[in-house]
Formats: C-alpha cells, structure tokens, sequence
C-alpha cells in the first residue's frame, strides 16, 4: 500500500514539475456524444486534436450508455491555449468489429455509403487499423499509436490521410461507423474556459492525469508532438 501511495506521489510530481503557469488563457476540450437506443457503445477513443502549438493524441475513453440510448460527455484533461481546436476521434463499436469515426457533419455526409479503402487510400486496411487502436489503448504500444496519429495529421508520415474529416471544437458533429460509412450518432463539442490554469509542457512526451477524484480511478494519456512531428 505504501509503495503504491508513493507511486502515486511520484507521477503527480512528475506532472506538476512539467506544468507551468501563466496569464494565457487555457481550455480543456469536451465532446457530448448522442447515440441512439440499440447502438452499442463506443470504445477504446482516441482523441487527435492540433491547435497553434502542435498536434497530439489522448486515450482511451468510452461511452456509457449501454444500448440504451444516451449523450456521453468525454472530456480532454490536456488543456489546450486554443479554444478553436481541431478535432478527430476514433474508436471501435460492436464488439471491437467496426471503427468509428468522430468527424465533421461535411466529412459525413460525403461519406455515406462509402468503404473505408476508397475514403482513405493511404492508410492501412480497416483490420489492421483496428489491430491498432487495440494496441495502442491496451498495450500502450507506440507504432501503433504513431499510426493513429499520423491518421488524423497533415504533414504526417501518412500525409494525414483522415485529416479532412476534421472537425473545430465548437461545432458539432457525425459518428460514423466503417465499413460502409454509416451515420449511428451525433455529437456537439465545446471549449471549457480554465483561465491561467497549469498546462504541461514538452520534455517528456507522455504524461498522466490521475482521474476520478482521490480514487486511482484510471488515467488519460497524452502522446505531445510538435506541428512536424516530432517528440515535443
């Protein structure tokens, strides 16, 4: 019990040494999620975002309404200085079956219908793209994590192949489910004013929040890069 306290402590010291404080205004990001009774829930999300200062993916988070029909609130814990942030999820559904794209209203709707191969010739087959997400949330592993970044941003070693169903905070915006392309829900996204709250800086690229109050309930994790990609 001791070693784990002291773990605890560590990881929050860690964090804080990172973090710094200052007058520029921070946001943390939030996405309500609407799906419909008897869809299944989304799991294993990835958020990529990028703003001014760079890009970066967080995970891993769910919806909970059980097939029951519900809005889920995921919230970024990673502060962000640009309350125009731009935005893609992704996740699997349906028994870890079929991928699901959190993308803007437009994106969607040009790709109703559409197989996951024609709407993103440059990334790996769905499969193995939900091989990814698998691996990346579960086992932390970091070519796969690289891949699912480099999805969601231009410049990217895959030149951003799902960039273009990016979406800026403050918009709402489609679930979609692969491979057809099919519309299962609806989201709004939202800024969430934090004033000159400490934000983590580069120096180590990833860092942990520890969530849910004084229980080790779980943690969030952030992979930071710079606008060209590298480690931040």
């Amino acid at each position: 019990m001791k070693k784990a306290i002291l773990l605890v402590a560590a990881v929050f010291a860690l964090v804080c040494t990172q973090a710094r404080a200052d007058d520029t205004p921070q946001y943390t990001i939030s996405f309500d999620v609407t799906l419909p009774a008897g869809q299944a829930d989304i799991t294993n999300v990835m958020m990529i975002g990028s703003d001014a200062g760079g890009s970066g993916i967080t995970w891993s988070f769910s919806t909970g309404c059980g097939g029951s029909g519900c809005t889920s609130t995921l919230t970024n814990p990673f502060p962000s200085s640009d309350p125009a942030y731009q935005s893609l999820l992704v996740g699997l559904t349906n028994n870890d079956q079929d991928v699901v794209l959190m993308t803007s209203n437009a994106f969607a709707a040009s790709a109703a219908g559409q197989d996951w191969s024609t709407l993103f010739p440059n990334t790996e087959p769905e499969a193995a793209f939900i091989n990814d997400i698998l691996n990346a949330t579960i086992n932390g592993d970091g070519t796969s994590i690289d891949t699912i970044w480099a999805f969601g941003t231009p410049g990217s070693p895959l030149n951003g192949d799902g960039y273009a169903a990016n979406f800026t905070v403050g918009d709402s915006f489609s679930v979609i489910e692969f491979s057809t392309g099919q519309v299962i829900g609806s989201g709004t996204s939202y800024a969430n004013p934090l004033g000159g709250s400490p934000v983590p800086e580069g120096g180590d690229s990833f860092f942990y929040v520890l969530l849910g109050g004084a229980a080790l309930a779980g943690f969030a994790m952030l992979h930071k890069r710079t606008a060209a990609g590298t480690l931040a």
